[in-house]
């Protein structure tokens, strides 16, 4: 599926000016880094909790930094791929976007940093590539240390679950799980 969506989005922006869709993903990422900074000092002008009779609390936040997102994993996904187009669009500023994605936590978009800063520093900067590559090594060994003395249930838990997901797409591979 991946591999269809990059080939049916390469044909479309090659013949298409990309930063004309560009930019509303750049004002919605900073609109949405804006409310960040607003959530952060506990002002939330969009998700507020319920009461239990349902009625909206408008004296309290969710305490979560998500942006315009309900969930910071969410916002942090949106962040990277706008922080992707910047980077490869307007340089380093795109870099920026990797605060939210630090503050969220959020172990999908930092992945998809892993890749997209090697990839970046591989074309624009080849001779810093192989440093780079080292640097993430580390960063990869520390946040894996660091994610395993946090919570050590969840971090060993990924483990059986992910066991149990390639032995279950291993059994019917071609014959698939229908009747």
């Amino acid at each position: 599926f991946t591999g269809i969506l990059f080939g049916c989005s390469k044909s479309f922006f090659l013949k298409n000016e990309f930063k004309r869709y560009a930019n509303p993903l750049y004002i919605i990422a900073a609109i949405s880094i804006i409310f960040m900074a607003l959530q952060g000092f506990s002002v939330d002008p969009i998700h507020s909790p319920l009461e239990p009779n349902g009625t909206i609390n408008q004296n309290q936040s969710l305490g979560l930094k998500s942006g315009l997102f309900l969930l910071p994993p969410f916002n942090a996904i949106f962040c990277t791929i706008v922080g992707a187009l910047f980077i490869f669009l307007n340089s380093w500023i795109g870099f920026l976007l990797l605060i939210p994605t630090i503050d969220a936590r959020c172990s999908a978009s930092a992945l998809a940093w892993a890749f997209l800063i090697p990839f970046w520093v591989y074309w624009k900067k080849r001779r810093f590539f192989i440093p780079v590559l080292v640097l993430g090594i580390l960063g990869f060994a520390s946040y894996t240390i660091y994610d395993f003395q946090s919570d050590k249930l969840t971090y060993g838990s990924r483990f059986e679950s992910w066991h149990l997901m390639f032995k279950q797409s291993g059994e019917n591979s071609f014959m698939g799980w229908g009747p």
